[in-house]
């Protein structure tokens, strides 16, 4: 799947006026668990390997970049669902899900996000919140 995303940051205040103008599809609760391997390959390449956990449901997401420009991200994902948080995700998985050639990655973080869905045209407006990071996607 191509992801094409426009980020924007948002103080904690426009992220609340920006909700309370909209009626969101829905609202979902959703942790990501971010992994990195050892040697920096992957943030060298600006390669994102994460699982997400929604209600239980763990799904394995890598994301190679196309083309950035400013705010505008354009990335190939993608998915495998898993039955467990794993610890690390394999160089062979890495291989087998995205044909990337790395070490394995090891868990290294997480953040809990609200996400937000808005129906638009033929897909969707997604909107994050967290603490600490407001971003619209």
């Amino acid at each position: 799947m191509i992801e094409k995303e426009l980020k924007a940051l948002l103080s904690e205040s426009k992220h609340r006026e920006l909700l309370a103008q909209f009626y969101w599809d829905k609202i979902i609760a959703q942790t990501n668990y971010y992994f990195s391997d050892n040697n920096g390959g992957l943030e060298d390449k600006n390669i994102t390997v994460r699982v997400r956990e929604i209600n239980g449901a763990y799904t394995l997401q890598i994301k190679t970049p196309i083309s950035e420009e400013k705010a505008l991200h354009i990335k190939e994902e993608f998915e495998e669902p898993l039955t467990a948080l794993p610890e690390m995700v394999s160089s062979n998985q890495l291989k087998t899900v995205a044909n990337l050639s790395v070490g394995d990655a090891l868990y290294n973080r997480f953040a809990a996000y609200l996400q937000a869905y808005l129906p638009l045209g033929r897909g969707y407006a997604n909107m994050f919140g967290s603490k600490y990071l407001f971003e619209i996607y």
